[in-house]
């Protein structure tokens, strides 16, 4: 009977986590019928110098050219626009240097009605201006909370 019930119990978590993975790459990432987008990743980098889409000097530049964000969507109260893919599966926001800057930048695309950012991966990509005793280049480092 015990066998029975430990079996039972890893069939349902093996479905969980197959329905889970399912529903990730089946999600809808196209405007809703309330004309919001809904990324699967939304990339912040800090710095930029110029467009990233013309100049390579900054964080965002190998992102927005290397997986081709070439669609601008214009947040209110944002540090620019925000650039995704054709999909809009992924998307990228410039937050700016200095903590208003990135504050700002995030709370008012949190908050804009052209984005639902309910269930999208954020992930920081960003220099740190690390000092070279504390990690070398190319270091990653993860945060226990943002």
């Amino acid at each position: 009977m015990a066998r029975i019930v430990i079996f039972l119990c890893m069939l349902l978590i093996i479905l969980l986590i197959a329905f889970g993975v399912w529903s990730f790459f089946t999600q809808s990432n196209k405007p809703a019928a309330t004309g919001r987008i809904r990324p699967k990743i939304l990339t912040v980098t800090m710095d930029q110098d110029g467009d990233p889409q013309t100049t390579n000097n900054g964080e965002a530049s190998a992102w927005v050219q290397n997986d081709k964000l070439d669609q601008k969507v214009d947040v209110v109260g944002g540090n620019g626009p925000v650039y995704c893919n054709a999909a809009y599966e992924h998307c990228l926001v410039i937050t700016g240097v200095g903590v208003m800057n990135a504050s700002s930048t995030l709370m008012a695309l949190g908050l804009s009605e052209k984005f639902d950012l309910s269930k999208t991966y954020i992930m920081v990509a960003g220099i740190a201006g690390t000092k070279p005793e504390m990690a070398t280049i190319g270091a990653a480092a993860w945060a226990e909370y943002i």
